[in-house]
Protein backbone atom coordinates (compact mmCIF):
# COMPACT_ATOMS: atom_id res chain seq x y z
CA UNK A 1 0.00 0.00 0.00
CA UNK A 2 2.64 2.08 0.81
CA UNK A 3 4.56 1.43 -2.30
CA UNK A 4 1.64 2.38 -4.17
CA UNK A 5 0.77 5.94 -2.47
CA UNK A 6 4.39 6.87 -2.60
CA UNK A 7 4.99 5.60 -6.98
CA UNK A 8 1.86 7.68 -7.25
CA UNK A 9 3.19 10.99 -5.33
CA UNK A 10 5.83 10.32 -7.52
CA UNK A 11 4.36 10.38 -10.65
CA UNK A 12 2.22 13.29 -9.70
CA UNK A 13 5.44 15.78 -9.53
CA UNK A 14 6.79 14.15 -12.50
CA UNK A 15 3.68 15.35 -14.15
CA UNK A 16 3.58 18.72 -12.04
CA UNK A 17 7.30 19.46 -13.40
CA UNK A 18 7.15 18.21 -16.70
CA UNK A 19 4.33 20.40 -17.00
CA UNK A 20 5.47 23.89 -15.18
CA UNK A 21 8.18 23.27 -17.86
CA UNK A 22 6.35 22.94 -21.10
CA UNK A 23 4.23 25.95 -19.78
CA UNK A 24 7.68 27.68 -19.76
CA UNK A 25 8.31 27.07 -23.07
CA UNK A 26 4.85 27.71 -24.86
CA UNK A 27 5.39 30.93 -22.53
CA UNK A 28 8.95 31.74 -24.37
CA UNK A 29 7.54 31.04 -27.66
CA UNK A 30 5.07 33.13 -27.29
CA UNK A 31 7.09 36.03 -26.14
CA UNK A 32 9.81 35.47 -28.93
CA UNK A 33 7.24 36.91 -31.49
CA UNK A 34 7.34 40.16 -29.81
CA UNK A 35 10.34 41.70 -31.54
CA UNK A 36 14.14 41.53 -30.99
CA UNK A 37 14.12 41.95 -27.26
CA UNK A 38 11.11 39.20 -27.29
CA UNK A 39 13.31 37.14 -28.97
CA UNK A 40 15.91 37.31 -26.58
CA UNK A 41 13.75 36.81 -23.48
CA UNK A 42 11.53 33.92 -25.53
CA UNK A 43 14.65 31.92 -26.73
CA UNK A 44 15.85 32.11 -23.00
CA UNK A 45 12.74 30.61 -21.89
CA UNK A 46 12.63 27.91 -24.30
CA UNK A 47 16.05 26.43 -23.35
CA UNK A 48 15.40 26.97 -19.94
CA UNK A 49 12.40 24.68 -19.96
CA UNK A 50 13.85 22.29 -22.51
CA UNK A 51 16.92 22.01 -20.26
CA UNK A 52 15.06 21.48 -17.25
CA UNK A 53 12.85 18.61 -18.89
CA UNK A 54 16.17 16.77 -20.16
CA UNK A 55 17.58 17.11 -17.21
CA UNK A 56 14.72 15.65 -14.79
CA UNK A 57 14.64 13.10 -17.39
CA UNK A 58 17.62 12.50 -16.60
CA UNK A 59 17.51 12.32 -12.90
CA UNK A 60 14.03 10.06 -13.17
CA UNK A 61 15.95 8.14 -15.42
CA UNK A 62 19.00 7.40 -12.92
CA UNK A 63 17.04 6.51 -10.17
CA UNK A 64 15.34 4.15 -11.57
CA UNK A 65 18.50 2.31 -13.15
CA UNK A 66 19.52 3.08 -8.72
CA UNK A 67 16.20 1.06 -7.87
CA UNK A 68 16.90 -1.29 -10.41
CA UNK A 69 20.71 -1.87 -9.47
CA UNK A 70 18.84 -2.06 -5.45
CA UNK A 71 17.03 -4.76 -6.02
CA UNK A 72 19.19 -7.09 -8.13
CA UNK A 73 21.84 -6.44 -4.96
CA UNK A 74 19.24 -7.58 -2.59
CA UNK A 75 18.31 -10.85 -4.83
CA UNK A 76 22.05 -11.55 -4.90
CA UNK A 77 21.92 -11.93 -8.74
CA UNK A 78 24.89 -12.14 -11.13
CA UNK A 79 24.23 -12.87 -14.65
CA UNK A 80 21.67 -15.43 -16.59
CA UNK A 81 22.09 -17.77 -19.44
CA UNK A 82 19.40 -19.10 -21.75
CA UNK A 83 20.46 -22.72 -21.38
CA UNK A 84 22.35 -24.83 -18.62
CA UNK A 85 24.66 -28.31 -18.60
CA UNK A 86 27.23 -28.45 -21.11
CA UNK A 87 26.30 -25.31 -22.96
CA UNK A 88 27.74 -23.30 -20.13
CA UNK A 89 30.40 -25.73 -18.41
CA UNK A 90 33.09 -23.20 -18.65
CA UNK A 91 31.45 -21.32 -16.27
CA UNK A 92 30.91 -24.30 -13.72
CA UNK A 93 34.58 -25.23 -13.89
CA UNK A 94 35.65 -21.97 -13.13
CA UNK A 95 34.15 -22.15 -9.86
CA UNK A 96 34.78 -25.68 -9.34
CA UNK A 97 38.49 -25.17 -9.80
CA UNK A 98 37.95 -22.81 -6.88
CA UNK A 99 35.77 -24.59 -4.44
CA UNK A 100 37.18 -25.11 -0.94
CA UNK A 101 33.68 -25.28 0.93
CA UNK A 102 30.40 -26.70 -0.05
CA UNK A 103 29.40 -28.23 -3.80
CA UNK A 104 25.81 -29.01 -3.40
CA UNK A 105 23.38 -30.00 -6.06
CA UNK A 106 20.11 -30.62 -6.69
CA UNK A 107 17.94 -32.39 -9.82
CA UNK A 108 16.14 -35.26 -11.42
CA UNK A 109 18.43 -37.46 -12.82
CA UNK A 110 21.67 -35.33 -12.83
CA UNK A 111 22.87 -37.41 -16.20
CA UNK A 112 24.37 -34.40 -17.71
CA UNK A 113 26.71 -33.80 -14.86
CA UNK A 114 27.32 -37.36 -14.22
CA UNK A 115 28.73 -37.96 -17.85
CA UNK A 116 30.59 -34.19 -17.33
CA UNK A 117 32.27 -34.60 -13.92
CA UNK A 118 31.86 -38.15 -12.60
CA UNK A 119 35.93 -38.52 -12.74
CA UNK A 120 36.15 -35.26 -10.81
CA UNK A 121 33.70 -36.35 -8.18
CA UNK A 122 35.97 -37.55 -5.63
CA UNK A 123 38.66 -34.81 -6.32
CA UNK A 124 36.13 -32.29 -5.45
CA UNK A 125 35.24 -34.35 -2.10
CA UNK A 126 39.09 -33.36 -0.69
CA UNK A 127 38.58 -29.98 -0.71
CA UNK A 128 35.24 -29.19 -0.17
CA UNK A 129 31.52 -30.76 1.20
CA UNK A 130 29.52 -32.63 -1.86
CA UNK A 131 26.18 -33.38 -1.55
CA UNK A 132 23.96 -34.50 -4.55
CA UNK A 133 20.01 -34.66 -4.16
CA UNK A 134 18.63 -36.78 -6.52
CA UNK A 135 14.92 -37.34 -7.32
CA UNK A 136 13.75 -40.69 -5.75
CA UNK A 137 12.76 -43.33 -8.12
CA UNK A 138 10.18 -44.82 -6.32
CA UNK A 139 8.66 -41.64 -4.96
CA UNK A 140 5.33 -41.41 -4.80
CA UNK A 141 4.46 -44.63 -3.53
CA UNK A 142 1.45 -44.58 -6.64
CA UNK A 143 0.81 -45.72 -10.13
CA UNK A 144 2.32 -41.55 -11.27
CA UNK A 145 5.79 -41.45 -10.16
CA UNK A 146 7.59 -38.21 -10.05
CA UNK A 147 10.29 -39.50 -12.94
CA UNK A 148 7.73 -40.89 -15.25
CA UNK A 149 5.49 -37.43 -14.91
CA UNK A 150 9.26 -35.85 -16.05
CA UNK A 151 10.13 -38.30 -19.04
CA UNK A 152 6.20 -37.42 -20.14
CA UNK A 153 7.18 -34.13 -20.02
CA UNK A 154 9.91 -33.72 -21.95
CA UNK A 155 8.77 -36.85 -24.53
CA UNK A 156 11.37 -39.09 -22.90
CA UNK A 157 11.38 -42.93 -23.54
CA UNK A 158 9.74 -44.08 -20.55
CA UNK A 159 11.69 -45.25 -18.15
CA UNK A 160 14.74 -42.80 -19.26
CA UNK A 161 14.79 -40.67 -15.99
CA UNK A 162 14.42 -43.21 -13.39
CA UNK A 163 17.63 -45.01 -15.20
CA UNK A 164 19.72 -42.02 -14.88
CA UNK A 165 19.51 -41.83 -11.42
CA UNK A 166 20.03 -45.70 -10.59
CA UNK A 167 23.08 -44.77 -12.72
CA UNK A 168 23.91 -42.46 -10.90
CA UNK A 169 24.07 -43.65 -7.42
CA UNK A 170 24.97 -46.91 -8.61
CA UNK A 171 28.30 -45.01 -10.59
CA UNK A 172 28.92 -43.17 -7.01
CA UNK A 173 28.08 -45.60 -4.78
CA UNK A 174 32.45 -46.21 -3.83
CA UNK A 175 32.40 -42.56 -2.56
CA UNK A 176 28.70 -41.99 -0.75
CA UNK A 177 29.06 -45.36 0.94
CA UNK A 178 31.93 -45.11 2.84
CA UNK A 179 31.53 -43.48 6.33
CA UNK A 180 34.19 -41.11 6.09
CA UNK A 181 33.08 -40.01 2.69
CA UNK A 182 32.74 -36.18 2.38
CA UNK A 183 30.45 -37.34 -0.45
CA UNK A 184 27.08 -37.43 0.39
CA UNK A 185 23.94 -38.64 -1.48
CA UNK A 186 20.49 -38.66 -0.74
CA UNK A 187 16.93 -39.14 -2.91
CA UNK A 188 14.25 -36.69 -2.41
CA UNK A 189 10.83 -37.88 -1.70
CA UNK A 190 9.38 -34.71 -3.06
CA UNK A 191 8.59 -33.11 -6.37
CA UNK A 192 11.67 -31.14 -7.40
CA UNK A 193 10.60 -27.80 -8.52
CA UNK A 194 14.09 -26.36 -9.34
CA UNK A 195 17.58 -27.64 -10.54
CA UNK A 196 20.65 -25.99 -8.20
CA UNK A 197 24.39 -26.01 -8.53
CA UNK A 198 25.42 -24.35 -5.02
CA UNK A 199 29.47 -23.56 -5.35
CA UNK A 200 30.19 -22.01 -2.80
CA UNK A 201 29.31 -18.22 -2.53
CA UNK A 202 27.45 -18.77 -5.59
CA UNK A 203 24.90 -21.06 -6.91
CA UNK A 204 23.21 -21.79 -10.62
CA UNK A 205 19.38 -22.08 -10.68
CA UNK A 206 16.59 -22.49 -12.92
CA UNK A 207 12.95 -23.69 -12.76
CA UNK A 208 12.06 -26.99 -13.75
CA UNK A 209 9.41 -26.29 -16.75
CA UNK A 210 7.57 -28.57 -19.30
CA UNK A 211 9.82 -28.53 -22.28
CA UNK A 212 8.60 -27.66 -25.69
CA UNK A 213 9.71 -28.35 -29.23
CA UNK A 214 10.14 -24.07 -29.65
CA UNK A 215 13.12 -24.45 -27.40
CA UNK A 216 14.54 -27.80 -27.67
CA UNK A 217 12.93 -30.73 -25.26
CA UNK A 218 15.82 -31.46 -23.37
CA UNK A 219 15.50 -29.62 -19.80
CA UNK A 220 19.33 -28.44 -20.63
CA UNK A 221 17.68 -25.57 -22.43
CA UNK A 222 15.97 -24.11 -19.49
CA UNK A 223 17.65 -20.60 -18.02
CA UNK A 224 19.81 -20.61 -15.67
CA UNK A 225 20.35 -17.90 -13.40
CA UNK A 226 23.56 -17.46 -10.80
CA UNK A 227 23.34 -15.90 -7.68
CA UNK A 228 25.60 -15.06 -4.89
CA UNK A 229 26.31 -14.80 -1.20
CA UNK A 230 24.80 -12.34 0.69
CA UNK A 231 21.67 -12.29 -1.10
CA UNK A 232 18.30 -13.59 -0.50
CA UNK A 233 17.68 -15.58 -3.34
CA UNK A 234 21.19 -17.79 -2.41
CA UNK A 235 19.99 -18.08 1.29
CA UNK A 236 16.59 -19.18 0.03
CA UNK A 237 17.84 -21.76 -2.75
CA UNK A 238 20.19 -22.93 -0.05
CA UNK A 239 17.57 -23.16 2.86
CA UNK A 240 15.39 -24.84 0.62
CA UNK A 241 18.29 -27.57 -0.51
CA UNK A 242 18.86 -27.91 3.26
CA UNK A 243 15.16 -28.52 4.79
CA UNK A 244 14.90 -31.45 2.03
CA UNK A 245 18.44 -33.19 2.14
CA UNK A 246 18.46 -32.55 5.90
CA UNK A 247 15.14 -34.31 6.55
CA UNK A 248 13.92 -37.39 7.24
CA UNK A 249 11.21 -37.06 5.94
CA UNK A 250 11.95 -35.16 2.64
CA UNK A 251 14.36 -37.41 1.63
CA UNK A 252 15.99 -40.54 1.92
CA UNK A 253 19.52 -42.58 1.95
CA UNK A 254 20.00 -44.99 -0.92
CA UNK A 255 18.92 -48.26 -0.44
CA UNK A 256 16.39 -47.31 2.24
CA UNK A 257 12.55 -47.25 1.84
CA UNK A 258 10.06 -45.16 3.85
Amino acid sequence: MKVGISRRLQSSRFLLYMALQLILVLVGALIATMGPVGVAVGTSMIATGVGGMVVFGWVVFDEAEADRRRVLDAFGFVTAFPHRSIQIKDEYQRRLRAASQSIDVMGFGLNALREDFLDQFSEWATRARVRILLVDPDAPRSNSRYVDIRDMEESNTSGRTRAEVLRFITDTQPLWSRSDSNFELRLATTLPSVNMFRIDDEAFWGPYLVSSSRFGRASRNLPTMIVKRPGYMFDRLVDHFDEIFTSEKLSRAPGSHK
